[in-house]
């Protein structure tokens, strides 16, 4: 019990005074159910060194090292990258593939970044993609050889600017200047598609504006009509928290890039355009919990936000969001441990998806959301909880050894069946080998 008093604490040391007053006019989150004690000054003492001692181990070298092999080992020789090893997701995703870019950029693995980034541009070209499509299909002939190039081309925006994300990380990390000279016009198509009126200015603006305390600025928010969710396994029509933070720092970025290649045009309109979605987020996707305000989820149609906490709340840390505010950001972390931790066997555990006032939080922790958590950690400074986080994956990310799951099931688990979904999952393990190699870099700063 002891054990379990010092983890909890070990999270909301984070949390940094509350701020009384809700300047959003936004709707709250209902209050956890469970006591929430006072962060503790100075709880923490853990330092560097003693991450660097968990960190550096040998399950972990072997986890870190597993991990990277195992998303070099299934790329074909044309670049063409499926996402699951085990059959459980045919097809290559190109949410998959573009974080495994942003992995491999971070990872020092240029040659086979590029070589992923290569075959999606050449072949979404080929099939006349006018925006990221959901899936490639690779068909084959009789000699081994592609006969066609089918997509499948579900609407979600926010891999779109993931992709962007993914060739910007290659291109500021390469010094690839023809490659990325060449590509611009394909990566600037791509970013353009969702800034129409029909995602960006949608008619739903009208209904938020009617219902914030504040008529005036330039708020927008790109809408995504089929927003993949964890949550009730389905898909979502909503303005959600990640698509905006991912489109909003990928054309800040990529206002200057077309600005280094003079694209005077379009640099400009790329900055304006992320400005306004900066503000949406700041406008319309800030909710309160217990007076304080956090970063919510998403907005339904309805104009409602969804009363909830998931791994979406986490998008600022996944997308690096530049503008992110670091105080909502840590009032977002500590809403979500005091709403939505679970039990399991020592350690406390943040859950996929839970909704507050329901009452039932979901037994299982999403792969991402894991990673991004340790990311968050590192940033501030939070090594106890780093430790803790790198202790359970030492404890539970077994059988098969050395990759990385998708989703850890405490239920599975209980049960003494396999503990991991779909292990060595592109998306997942590529959030972990991401999120592992900028830690790397920081323990050593």
């Amino acid at each position: 019990m002891r054990m379990k008093k010092l983890i909890f604490l070990s999270v909301v040391m984070i949390l940094v005074m509350y701020v009384q007053n809700d300047p959003h006019g936004s709707v709250e989150q209902s209050p956890a159910q469970s006591s929430n004690p006072e962060p503790m000054k100075g709880f923490d003492q853990m330092t560097k060194k003693d991450v660097a001692t968990h960190l550096y181990n040998e399950y972990h070298e072997n986890l870190y090292r597993g991990a990277y092999e195992s998303l070099k080992n299934r790329i074909h020789d044309d670049g063409y990258t499926p996402t699951s090893v085990t059959g459980a997701y045919p097809g290559m995703f190109i949410r998959d593939a573009s974080i495994q870019i942003m992995a491999f950029v971070e990872f020092g693995d240029l040659i086979n970044a590029r070589k992923i980034l290569d075959y999606i541009i050449s072949h979404c070209q080929k099939a006349g993609a006018d925006r990221a499509p959901h899936i490639i299909f690779q068909e084959v002939g009789e000699k081994g050889k592609p006969v066609s190039y089918p997509v499948e081309m579900m609407n979600q925006p926010d891999q779109n600017y993931m992709f962007v994300t993914a060739w910007l990380n290659y291109c500021e990390t390469s010094n690839d200047d023809g490659f990325c000279g060449n590509t611009y016009p394909f990566v600037e198509k791509w970013a353009e598609y969702y800034l129409s009126d029909e995602y960006l200015n949608d008619p739903m603006k009208k209904t938020m504006l009617s219902q914030s305390k504040d008529k005036s600025g330039n708020y927008y928010l790109i809408r995504n009509k089929e927003f993949e969710h964890s949550r009730e396994g389905r898909y979502w029509d909503c303005y959600d928290l990640i698509t905006n933070c991912f489109a909003g720092e990928s054309l800040s970025r990529l206002s200057k890039t077309a600005e280094t290649l003079g694209k005077k045009d379009a640099a400009q309109r790329f900055k304006e355009k992320a400005d306004m979605i900066s503000q949406g987020i700041n406008h319309f996707l800030i909710t309160t919990y217990a007076g304080t305000p956090i970063y919510g989820e998403m907005l339904v149609m309805d104009g409602r936000y969804f009363q909830g906490f998931s791994w979406v709340n986490l998008a600022p840390i996944a997308a690096n969001w530049k503008v992110a505010n670091d105080e909502i950001m840590r009032n977002t972390f500590i809403a979500y441990y005091r709403t939505s931790m679970f039990d399991w066997d020592q350690f406390q555990m943040m859950s996929t998806d839970t909704v507050p006032e329901s009452n039932v939080i979901r037994k299982d922790v999403i792969g991402k959301g894991l990673a991004w958590e340790m990311l968050f950690c590192m940033k501030t400074r939070s090594y106890r909880r780093l430790i803790l986080l790198l202790d359970f994956l030492e404890t539970y990310n077994r059988k098969p050894d050395n990759i990385y799951g998708e989703s850890f099931w405490y239920d599975n688990y209980k049960a003494g069946k396999p503990t991991m979904s779909d292990p060595g999952n592109q998306e997942h393990a590529s959030w972990y080998l991401y999120a592992i190699s900028k830690i790397r870099k920081e323990i050593k700063n």
